[in-house]
């Protein structure tokens, strides 16, 4: 449905988003969890049908769709064996560990043991933004990241809010700037203190969470599987000139603690300036020269590039 949207930097009445606009408040809260994500506690063989965890997980959702992650080199930037499955039943462990009963059972082994420990990400949520797709199948759309299209959210300047425990399906625009799933636009001093907390992004459609001059955001403890673009980015806009005549940016202070992102993907976007563009590199986080930026705790796995180079963290 979202494809027919009228873009642009300023609001736009035809557009397929949710925006918390001037002076108003949006706040999404949902069942929070003691830890969307966690370590794999051993290691997982081909065919099995559970996974252990190092940590309690007993609160996720029966039902729920969890990523483990790929835990092989070969081929380099492999994305091919991160696998989602289906939770089944959870056992909490004598150990502290979590038994975790899949769906059917792994097509790949996951490394489990020091010092290539995959992860489990649940990526499931109590509250649920989801695009309506119309003329597309979800296996198209998962596949071939140039078709989605999607709805986005953003919160603008003078606006407050935050964003925790909520899933994000099939959110962000392919290839449009400022169509983001989680998007504070230039909202400057007014999103001090702003959470975005716990959430489950996937198969989006340009990043997951983009923080654009927006001043000390939190983010935190999110699971990110399947951007097309640079997963967790943060955006500054240069402000002023140095006395030497270099141009410095914007200073945001956002906190980047303790994220999962799996499986960034390069993809094409039409800048507004200069036409098409490719990204041939990628990452899944991208800094992009912001001042004031404290990255701890995060993982980045399986990001694949179309073009000549992929990483976990960018853009110092």
């Amino acid at each position: 449905q979202a494809d027919a949207y009228v873009g642009g930097f300023l609001f736009q009445a035809a557009d397929k988003g949710l925006w918390a606009m001037p002076f108003g408040r949006w706040e999404v809260h949902g069942a929070p969890l003691l830890r969307p994500w966690s370590k794999l506690g051993q290691d997982a063989a081909v065919g099995s049908t559970s996974v252990i965890v190092d940590n309690d997980v007993t609160d996720w959702y029966l039902g729920g769709t969890v990523v483990i992650t790929t835990t092989t080199t070969q081929p380099l930037y492999s994305t091919s064996q991160n696998e989602l499955r289906a939770i089944t039943a959870l056992e909490k462990l004598a150990n502290g560990k979590t038994k975790i009963t899949l769906d059917r059972g792994l097509a790949f082994k996951h490394e489990g043991t020091y010092p290539f420990k995959g992860e489990v990400g649940l990526l499931t949520r109590n509250i649920l933004f989801k695009t309506e797709l119309v003329g597309a199948s979800e296996s198209s759309l998962q596949s071939d990241v140039g078709l989605r299209k999607f709805a986005h959210t953003m919160w603008m300047e003078e606006a407050k809010g935050n964003i925790q425990y909520a899933e994000f399906k099939y959110m962000g625009h392919y290839g449009t700037l400022s169509r983001y799933p989680i998007h504070p636009h230039q909202m400057n001093e007014f999103s001090k203190g702003m959470l975005i907390r716990g959430n489950g992004l996937w198969y989006t459609g340009f990043r997951w969470i983009n923080i654009h001059t927006s001043d000390d955001v939190t983010v935190e403890d999110n699971v990110g599987f399947s951007s097309a673009g640079a997963g967790y980015f943060s955006e500054p806009d240069v402000t002023e000139m140095s006395t030497t005549g270099e141009l410095i940016d914007s200073s945001q202070n956002t906190l980047f603690v303790h994220n999962l992102g799996v499986e960034a993907r390069s993809s094409r976007f039409n800048d507004r300036g200069s036409g098409p563009v490719e990204f041939a590199d990628i990452s899944a986080f991208w800094t992009d020269n912001s001042v004031g930026i404290g990255v701890f705790g995060n993982v980045a796995v399986g990001t694949k590039s179309e073009g000549s180079g992929a990483s976990g963290i960018s853009g110092f």
